[in-house]
C-alpha cells in the first residue's frame, strides 16, 4: 500500500510558447484563492514559469518581469554588433544576407535561436539559485522539476537537481526552433516532445494534481475549405493535449486564437486569460479540494512564507573566475567583465556583463557555468561560443529606374588575441566590380581599425557613358558606442587621382524600418594638392535623420545636403536618383554642384508582427520631399506608398508611374 501525505496540490503546466504566459495568471488567482501548491512540474514555458515561482517570485512580479522584457533583443539569433570591416558593405543603402561557413562548408543553425540570451536572462532572474550546480530543486520556496527530451536516446528526462538553468534551457528546446542543449552526453530538446504537461511525473509527488494546458480556440465560423481543414487542426491537437494529461484530477484548459504562440507583447493580454480560466474552474477546484480534504491557505500566510524564504536567499561572492573555449587574451575579456574575485554576484552586475561581451562583437554566445558553490561564495567559468571563422553575404536590389544590383562577398575573420579579417567580393548590374579588402581590428576595446583594399568598378555615369575605376584604399576606422569615425586615402592606378577624406556617423537603430533612432554623419573629401590632375573639395551627409515609432504611427524627418567645387571626378559626382533613400527624386541624369533635400515621411502600420528573430511589417506611407539646388526650389514630391519589411519591398504612386524596388534599404 503507498501512503500519500495530502497537504496541498500538485500543479503541472504545459508548454504553450508566448500562450504560456497563461501559467502566472493561474498562479495569481491560486494565491489570492489560498490554493495551495506543494509541488510544480513543467515543460517548456511551463517549466520557465513553475521555475520562477518555485525561486520565490510572486505572481505579480512574474507579471511585472513579463512586461519589462525586450522580446526582440531576447529573441536575437545573434548579438546585432559586429566588426567595422563586416559593417561596410559594398552600399550602405542596399539590404545583405549572410551565412556562416567553416572554410567551403556551409554552417547550418540548429535552431532559429541559439538561445544565448535567453539563458543568459535566467541565469540572471534565477539567482542564486542558478549559481548551485548541486542545487536539489526539492529545496527551493515550491519543490519543482521539468522534463527534456534526450534526442540520441529518444528518452524523457527529468530533472530534479544539478544546474537550474540548463535544465529549464533544455526543456524549452523546440526542435528547429531553439538549438538543442548539450549536457555530457546528452542532446536535450523540449519536453513537449514526448509529454506537454507532466502530470503523469507529478501525480508520483502528489495528489491530487491539477493539470493546466494550453489549447487553441476553435473557430468561430466556417465560411470555405480553408477554416475546415484549420478547425479539424484545431480539434485534433486540442483532444491530444487532453488525453495526454489524463492522470491529471483536474486539467484547467487557457484557449488562446490560432497563431498568437509567437505574440509575447502581448503578454499582459495571455495572463487574464489564465486568470479567467482559474475563475471558471474555481468551483470544481474546490470541489476537488473537498473530495481530497485538502485544506485552503491564508494569502498572509503564503507572502509570510515566500518571505521568510527570501530572508535566508543570500548573492554569493566570487572566489575565482575562468574563461574557457577562447583565443583572446585574459587580461582583455576582464575588462568586459563587471565582477572581479571578492565581488558579490548580482543580477545587474550580470547583465551589465552579458552586454558588454556581447557588444564587443567577438562571440556568438556565452554561458556561464558555476563551479564549487558555497552558500557564500563560488567559482565561475565563462564559455564562449566563438562565431564561424568564414561569412558569404549577399544582397539583390531591383530598381524600376534604374539598372538592377546583385552583390556576393566571401570573408574570414579570426577573433583571437588580435582581430584580423579578408574579404572577396564584387557586384553585377548597376555597378560592375571585384574588391578584397583586409582588416587589422582592435575590436577589443571596440576601438580602432586599419584596413587596406584594391577595388576594380565599372559604371554607367550620364553624360560620360562607362566610367573604370581601378585603385587601391587605406583606412582607419574607429568606433565607440554609436559613434563612428573613418579617415581614408585612395589611390587610382589607371587615372592619375589621389584623394584623402574624413566620415564621422553618429547612429543608432538596429532595424531602420519603423524603429526609434537616429542617423546624423557628414563627410569631407579632398584631392591630394599636386598629386591628382582634378582639384576639387566636397562634403555629404545627413545633416539629421530622426524617426520614431508610437503605437502603429511611425514618422521621419531628414536632410541630406551635398556641396562640391572644383573639377569633381566623374565616380564621385552625386546624381539626385543616386542619393534618394526616400524615394523622393527619380532623376538619374543631372548633376549639381551643391543641394540639399528636406525629407518627412508619415507611417501606418497595418501589420506588426514577429515571431523569435524575425518579424513582418507593412506600413502605407506618405512621403513628402523638397531639394533645393542653385537658384531656385525643386517643386514638393508627395509620393504615396506601401512598404513590407522584410525584403525591403515598396511600391510607390508617382507621377511618372507605379515605382517598384526589391532590396533598397529605406526607414
Amino acid at each position: 500500500m503507498i501512503l500519500i501525505l495530502i497537504s496541498g496540490v500538485g500543479l503541472a503546466l504545459s508548454g504553450g510558447f508566448a500562450n504560456g504566459l497563461g501559467h502566472i495568471g493561474v498562479l495569481k488567482v491560486f494565491e489570492k484563492e489560498g490554493i495551495p501548491i506543494d509541488v510544480i512540474g513543467g515543460t517548456s514555458m511551463g517549466a520557465i514559469v513553475g521555475g520562477l515561482y518555485a525561486c520565490g517570485f510572486s505572481p505579480e512580479e512574474m507579471e511585472s518581469i513579463a512586461g519589462e522584457v525586450d522580446w526582440d533583443k531576447l529573441f536575437e539569433k545573434s548579438p546585432p554588433p559586429i566588426t567595422i570591416f563586416e559593417k561596410k558593405t559594398f552600399t550602405q543603402g542596399m539590404a545583405e544576407y549572410t551565412l556562416s561557413f567553416s572554410g567551403i562548408k556551409p554552417v547550418l543553425p540548429w535552431g532559429v535561436n541559439n538561445g544565448f540570451r535567453i539563458e543568459n536572462l535566467f541565469t540572471s532572474l534565477y539567482l542564486p539559485f542558478s549559481l548551485n550546480p548541486e542545487l536539489n530543486f526539492d529545496s527551493l520556496f515550491i519543490p519543482f522539476f521539468c522534463n527534456a527530451v534526450d534526442l540520441l536516446t529518444g528518452k524523457e528526462f527529468i530533472f530534479h537537481n544539478g544546474e537550474l538553468v540548463s535544465a529549464i534551457r533544455s526543456s524549452m528546446s523546440v526542435p528547429a526552433v531553439f538549438t538543442p542543449y548539450r549536457m555530457n552526453d546528452y542532446i536535450f530538446a523540449d519536453g513537449g516532445v514526448l509529454d506537454d504537461c507532466p502530470a503523469e511525473s507529478v501525480s508520483s509527488y502528489r495528489r491530487p494534481v491539477i493539470a493546466v494546458i494550453i489549447l487553441t480556440q476553435p473557430l468561430d465560423t466556417i465560411k470555405n475549405s480553408v477554416d475546415a481543414i484549420t478547425q479539424s487542426g484545431i480539434l485534433y491537437g486540442n483532444r491530444v493535449k487532453i488525453e495526454a494529461v489524463k492522470q491529471a484530477d483536474l486539467v484547467i484548459p487557457i484557449y488562446y486564437p490560432p497563431l498568437t504562440t509567437m505574440e509575447f507583447k502581448r503578454a499582459r493580454e495571455f495572463i487574464e486569460r489564465g486568470e479567467d480560466a482559474a475563475r471558471k474552474y474555481m468551483p470544481l477546484v474546490d470541489s476537488l479540494l473537498k473530495a481530497w480534504s485538502v485544506e485552503r491557505v491564508n494569502k498572509v500566510a503564503v507572502e509570510e512564507k515566500r518571505r521568510v524564504f527570501r530572508k535566508h536567499v543570500r548573492y554569493p561572492v566570487l572566489r575565482n573566475l575562468y574563461f574557457e573555449n577562447t583565443g583572446i587574451n585574459p587580461v582583455v575579456i576582464a575588462r568586459w567583465v563587471e565582477f572581479k574575485s571578492g565581488d558579490i554576484i548580482t543580477p545587474s552586475v550580470l547583465d551589465r556583463t552579458f552586454n558588454s561581451l556581447y557588444k564587443s562583437g567577438a562571440f556568438e554566445g556565452v554561458r556561464l557555468k558555476p563551479l564549487h558553490y558555497s552558500r557564500d561564495s563560488v567559482d565561475i567559468t565563462l564559455h564562449f561560443f566563438n562565431k564561424p571563422a568564414g561569412f558569404l553575404k549577399w544582397g539583390i536590389l531591383l530598381d524600376t529606374w534604374a539598372p538592377g544590383l546583385l552583390t556576393l562577398s566571401y570573408g574570414v575573420r579570426n577573433s583571437g588575441s588580435v582581430y584580423t579579417g579578408i574579404v572577396f567580393g564584387g557586384s553585377y548590374g548597376d555597378i560592375n566590380s571585384l574588391y578584397t579588402r583586409f582588416s587589422f581590428e582592435e575590436v577589443f576595446k571596440r576601438g580602432l581599425s586599419l584596413s587596406v583594399g584594391v577595388q576594380w568598378s565599372e559604371r554607367l555615369i550620364p553624360g560620360i557613358g562607362r566610367y573604370v575605376v581601378f585603385m587601391s584604399d587605406a583606412k582607419a576606422s574607429f568606433a565607440s558606442g554609436d559613434m563612428f569615425m573613418e579617415g581614408f586615402v585612395e589611390k587610382q592606378f589607371n587615372r592619375r587621382v589621389l584623394s584623402m577624406g574624413l566620415e564621422v556617423r553618429n547612429y543608432r537603430g538596429n532595424v531602420p524600418v519603423c524603429e526609434n533612432g537616429r542617423d546624423i554623419g557628414v563627410k569631407l573629401e579632398m584631392e591630394v594638392p599636386g598629386r591628382s590632375v582634378y582639384s576639387y573639395h566636397l562634403a555629404k551627409g545627413h545633416v539629421l535623420v530622426m524617426h520614431g515609432i508610437w503605437k502603429r504611427f511611425f514618422m521621419l524627418f531628414g536632410g541630406y545636403f551635398y556641396v562640391s567645387q572644383g573639377n569633381v571626378p566623374p565616380e564621385k559626382r552625386e546624381f539626385l536618383g543616386d542619393i534618394d533613400r526616400y524615394l523622393l527624386f527619380p532623376v538619374r541624369s543631372v548633376y549639381f554642384t551643391r543641394y540639399a533635400t528636406i525629407n518627412t515621411k508619415f507611417s501606418f502600420l497595418v501589420l506588426n508582427t514577429s515571431a523569435l528573430d524575425y518579424s513582418l511589417r507593412i506600413a502605407l506611407s506618405l512621403s513628402m520631399s523638397t531639394c533645393f539646388i542653385p537658384s531656385e526650389r525643386l517643386p514638393l514630391q508627395v509620393v504615396p506608398m506601401i512598404e513590407v519589411y522584410p525584403g525591403y519591398l515598396r511600391f510607390g504612386f508617382t507621377e511618372k508611374g507605379l515605382y517598384f524596388s526589391l532590396g533598397k534599404k529605406f526607414m
